[in-house]
């Protein structure tokens, strides 16, 4: 089970250490956010 973020402002978003399995991130902003570390895998949608 994932979430839905898709088209959500996450600019400067702290994703450290996350889990993001199953992540629809579609046209989601994520200028700035970090990302080190976190845990995805071959679900996550990342389309622009």
């Amino acid at each position: 089970m994932g979430a839905y973020v898709n088209k959500a402002n996450l600019r400067e978003a702290n994703f450290t250490i996350s889990s993001a399995l199953n992540t629809d991130f579609c046209e989601a902003i994520l200028t700035g956010a970090c990302i080190q570390d976190w845990n995805i895998n071959s679900k996550q949608i990342l389309l622009m």
